[in-house]
């Protein structure tokens, strides 16, 4: 206590107070003091915290946790902080939690003035979980005859999301006798028989997936044999290969063409001639025995019956020479390559392929976009700069025709196309074209008389169709 009343606490427990009077009347006066300490009653902070760790974020993320002592008077505010389970998550005397583990856990916050006072935190600790982990449903460890046991193959485990956070794997196999695997996935062959390999999430999520392993012995392919066959532009024929032995493993080939060009094949061994002439279609085995055969494709067309000149048919003498005409046309042009493709739409009826949709298929199968309508193709070509004289023609250009006496102004050029068809070259002197015939109500090819305009048509534009 101080000359001015001012008392200041130095302990707990009761005292008195004594004011006395200085002028010798010994007046005084008392009063009772009692000093003791206020403890903590309440410590609030949060309830939940959550910490989460994106994909390849190392665990050790961290949080602080902020606890508030009440009454604000309380003579010992000091906090003591402790964790439930430090496998999940720490946490310092400041309050700052550094997560551990995956999981959940307790953060404790308690008074240490002896209240007994608390709070405490739900703390979850995230990560990514692995949700499926998957490998093909079986495989083969195929032993030839001049190899012993001990061949091995890697199993890739796909595991998703992409994003989890621990992608780690473990191995095992339900057979050791017959194949041993490693940690990274690497079949071993033991004996002959068949293994079930299992692959399962590390992360704790305890997805797995298995695949059968069957270790085998391996009959190999000795010999393989493929007939020469022909067949007509455009058709697709699928090859039959000759394969021995009768009960060898592996029977897959692999299919090449030597002029993809002339005849394309694919993987199952089907060939489609694409224009006239031979390719050589190789097979070979896929057990690695190495072994190959071949065999000639020879495209051919027939255009009997499909050329007219009126009302009769073109005789055998013109078509052959016509199937000659075609079979010399370079086949690194895009005009060649639309005229093999017309020739396989000769005989469609006209009620299904008119005459500007004959022209636009066939550029179609060839990769050229055209308008639908014969007078739309025309204003596209001319406004690309393809309009050529006659005497600059060439197999596969576009022809366009106005119908004569028709009404129209001569001058106006692609206004009054009725017609369009595709040049199909000078055979013995005369000029032929394809085209879809309404008076034939079918595709054929016939002369354009006079070899140039004339007939009930005229031509109005002639198109450059191998201009880039």
């Amino acid at each position: 206590m101080d000359q001015n009343g001012v008392a200041t606490s130095v302990g707990t427990g009761d005292t008195y107070i004594y004011a006395r009077a200085t002028d010798g009347s010994r007046r005084y006066d008392r009063l009772k003091l009692r000093v003791r300490t206020v403890k903590v009653s309440q410590i609030k902070m949060q309830t939940k915290a959550t910490i989460d760790h994106a994909a390849g974020e190392p665990m050790g993320k961290q949080i602080t946790l902020t606890a508030d002592v009440y009454p604000a008077n309380a003579y010992n505010p000091a906090i003591a902080w402790s964790t439930s389970n430090k496998n999940i998550a720490t946490v310092d005397q400041n309050g700052v939690v550094k997560a551990t583990g995956r999981g959940t856990c307790y953060i404790y916050a308690k008074a240490t003035d002896g209240s007994g006072r608390s709070a405490r935190c739900r703390v979850t600790v995230n990560n990514i979980a692995v949700t499926s982990v998957s490998l093909p449903s079986s495989a083969t460890l195929g032993i030839m005859p001049d190899e012993t046991l001990g061949k091995t193959l890697t199993l890739v485990p796909t595991v998703k999301p992409a994003e989890a956070h621990d992608q780690r794997v473990r191995w095992s196999t339900s057979n050791k006798r017959v194949a041993t695997v490693d940690e990274n996935g690497v079949v071993t062959s033991v004996g002959y028989g068949k293994a079930t390999i299992t692959c399962t999430a590390m992360d704790g999520s305890r997805r797995s997936s298995r695949c059968t392993v069957r270790v085998t012995k391996i009959v190999p392919v000795t010999d393989v044999e493929l007939q020469d066959c022909e067949i007509e532009l455009g058709q697709e024929k699928a090859l039959s290969p000759r394969i021995a032995p009768s009960n060898a493993t592996n029977k897959k080939l692999t299919y090449t063409s030597s002029d993809p060009e002339t005849v394309k094949v694919d993987a199952n061994g089907r060939v489609t001639g694409v224009s006239l002439g031979t390719a050589t279609i190789t097979a070979k085995t896929t057990d690695n025995s190495d072994i190959t055969a071949s065999c000639q494709v020879t495209v051919k067309v027939d255009l009997a019956g499909l050329a007219y000149k009126g009302e009769s048919k073109l005789p055998r003498s013109v078509t052959d020479k016509m199937e000659e005409h075609v079979a010399a046309l370079d086949k690194s042009l895009t005009t060649t390559k639309a005229i093999m493709s017309g020739i396989k739409y000769l005989g469609q009826p006209y009620r299904k392929m008119d005459c500007s949709l004959f022209v636009r298929t066939a550029y179609a199968d060839i990769g050229i976009s055209l308008p639908r309508q014969s007078f739309s193709q025309g204003v596209y070509l001319e406004n690309q700069g393809r309009a050529i004289e006659w005497e600059q023609i060439k197999p596969g250009d576009l022809i366009f025709f106005m119908q004569r006496d028709c009404g129209c102004n001569p001058c106006e050029r692609y206004l009054n196309i009725h017609h369009v068809a595709m040049y199909f070259g000078c055979v013995d002197g005369t000029h032929y074209f394809m085209e879809s015939s309404y008076g034939r109500q079918r595709v054929l090819i016939r002369p354009i008389w006079g070899n140039k305009p004339g007939g009930e048509y005229e031509i109005v534009l002639i198109m450059d169709m191998n201009k880039e």
